[in-house]
């Protein structure tokens, strides 16, 4: 094998709305935190509910992509590599932070989040890949997603005796 890779797939909720910002040569770099809840049966015939909260970052297109459609408590599906960071926290004691680089989002819900009846707009429910950065002209404007046009079957032939030539196969 020539190489490795690193994939973590999560689904959860953003605990806050996303922060989006620009570096100094002009990249977009969005940060959010996604909240993703697990159930285990306690000791005491209870059931417990774990939360594990992961910190994720989306940079260039991608970022100027999800970061209108993601919203406090949006239900995500995220696809990157992790990195587990560990410091010390303001009380001294040693901690850790699960971090996620995006490669794909994918917003699963709609834009009023859970309990809203407004439909979900088709590009909300597109991936979003990360693409590598490019020059743009305009950063208002995110490009909409293109779709190959659909071809119309061609007209069925038909024989001498003006019916379908492909009511003779024998199958």
């Amino acid at each position: 094998m020539a190489g490795s890779y690193s994939k973590m797939v999560i689904i959860g909720n953003l605990g806050a709305d996303p922060d989006m910002q620009y570096t100094a040569s002009g990249q977009a770099v969005t940060h959010f935190r996604v909240a993703v809840n697990e159930r285990r049966p306690a000791a005491d015939n209870q059931v417990q509910e774990l939360t594990q909260w992961f910190r994720v970052t989306c940079w260039g297109e991608q970022a100027e992509t999800v970061t209108p459609q993601l919203h406090k408590g949006s239900l995500v599906y995220v696809e990157g590599s992790l990195l587990v960071n560990d410091f010390t926290g303001s009380d001294g004691q040693q901690r850790f932070s699960l971090d996620i680089r995006a490669r794909d989002v994918k917003v699963l819900d709609t834009r009023g989040g859970a309990g809203s009846e407004e439909p979900e707009p088709e590009a909300d429910a597109a991936v979003m890949r990360e693409q590598p950065a490019a020059p743009s002209a305009s950063r208002t404007q995110p490009a909409a997603p293109s779709r190959p046009a659909r071809q119309a079957a061609p007209p069925a032939q038909k024989d001498s005796d003006g019916e379908s030539a492909l009511e003779d196969i024998p199958f």
